[in-house]
């Protein structure tokens, strides 16, 4: 039961979670991978701001003796639960986006296990798991429909883009450099600067994407699958490689995160329609960006 649970936290995880968001928008629908990550990206900020305002401690930091399970993923505050909001804004978006009932279903129940399963593992309270699940689903569903429209004209979506991903780069500047200072609680603002720098660069990578290179998910499977791939490792030699490379503190983290954003959802996309690994949009009568 202890391995089915783990197993089953995992799909809630950002590793799970942001493959499966890259493969969308790279290769399924650009506009709904893009809008799909804003909502998920919304609703971990929400998440990140309850859990620095209420600093409500893990079960297993309380309860003596408990035997809590994947404590490496117990980061941070405990309410909201990261895992459950997480799960809920990502999977309720594939589910309201593409709408197909087996797909529903399978991510309704995504949902409700990976939630189960973090009050299990012993990591969160009922309370985190409750309001994780009411806050990614209730922000998903706010957020969607309005981004789904914005982003079908040009000047709302560089106006969008450019002003939130100025927000969040300001924020997480000054947050990630307060936390570095030992100005304020890391416990608290680490994970919120890491989120504000992979929003941050989101915003901007797809601003560069839509100005400088518009692509296409259009393509054989071949194509779908090499780009998609190549895009994933490029993203872990990233991550990784900037990890080796900075130096360990709060404010390198943050750079760490804007770039892989910037890279993610705009630098890899321009550059692979100059080497062919994606087709150009075609542009549309109505003015359209969708893919």
């Amino acid at each position: 039961m202890d391995q089915a649970a783990e197993i089953i936290t995992m799909m809630g995880e950002d590793v799970i979670v942001i493959s499966l968001m890259v493969v969308i928008f790279l290769a399924v629908d650009k506009k709904k991978g893009f809008v799909i990550s804003i909502d998920l990206l919304a609703s971990m900020l929400c998440m990140s701001t309850l859990k620095a305002i209420v600093r409500q401690p893990r079960p297993f930091l309380v309860i003596e003796g408990l035997d809590a399970k994947r404590v490496e993923t117990a980061t941070g505050y405990s309410f909201p639960s990261g895992h459950t909001t997480t799960s809920s804004s990502f999977y309720s978006a594939i589910a309201y986006n593409f709408r197909k009932k087996g797909l529903s279903i399978v991510c309704a129940i995504l949902i409700l296990l990976i939630g189960l399963s973090r009050m299990y593992l012993g990591v969160h309270w009922p309370l985190d798991v409750v309001c994780g699940w009411i806050l990614g689903i209730t922000i998903t569903f706010a957020l969607n429909d309005l981004l789904m429209k914005l982003f079908e004209n040009e000047r709302t979506t560089m106006l969008f883009t450019v002003i939130s991903g100025s927000v969040t780069a300001i924020g997480g500047l000054i947050m990630s450099s307060l936390v570095t200072a030992s100005l304020i609680d890391a416990t608290a603002f680490s994970d919120f600067s890491k989120l504000l720098g992979i929003s941050c660069g989101a915003l901007f990578g797809f601003a560069l994407e839509e100005r400088f290179g518009r692509f296409s998910v259009d393509g054989i499977f071949r194509e779908k699958f090499f780009r998609t791939i190549i895009g994933l490792l490029s993203m872990i030699f990233i991550r990784s490689g900037l990890k080796a490379l900075f130096p360990e503190n709060v404010f390198f983290d943050w750079l760490r995160y804007v770039i892989l954003g910037i890279w993610t959802f705009g630098l890899y996309p321009i550059i692979g329609l100059k080497i062919k690994l994606f087709r150009p949009e075609i542009p549309q009568k109505t003015g359209s960006s969708n893919s």
